[in-house]
């Protein structure tokens, strides 16, 4: 190998290297300020739309917001909520947030289930 393919490899290897360090060097990208994780809370989420049960309500948890094509949604999953919603459970649900009217967060699921419960018991009455 000749001289001058030698010092045109170290060259390219020099340059390879340097881009490297400097690739290091840069800080992670910055979580967007709009992302929220709502942790542990259980999000009751009244909406425009009606669902397949044709109820304007949505209950997940283990919720987050992310952006997909520009658009922002709630995501979440569909947690047990009796026998009438085992088709749903544990599916992942995108919520689009403009179609959200309001979001209640509760600590966990049982205060949804006794607040449905005590619900159904006045429409039975």
């Amino acid at each position: 190998m000749s001289n001058r393919y030698r010092i045109a490899l170290l060259v390219g290897l020099a340059a390879v290297a340097a881009v490297g360090f400097v690739a290091a060097d840069k800080p992670a990208p910055a979580k967007d300020p709009a992302a929220h994780d709502f942790g542990t809370k259980v999000l009751l989420l009244s909406v425009r739309t009606t669902g397949p049960d044709k109820s304007n309500a949505r209950v997940l948890e283990q919720c987050t917001t992310r952006q997909l094509c520009g658009r922002w949604f709630v995501v979440g999953l569909t947690p047990d909520l009796g026998p009438e919603y085992t088709d749903y459970k544990g599916t992942t649900v995108w919520v689009p947030v403009d179609e959200v009217i309001q979001i209640n967060e509760f600590d966990n699921l049982d205060v949804v289930k006794k607040m449905y419960a005590n619900q159904q018991r006045q429409k039975g009455e």
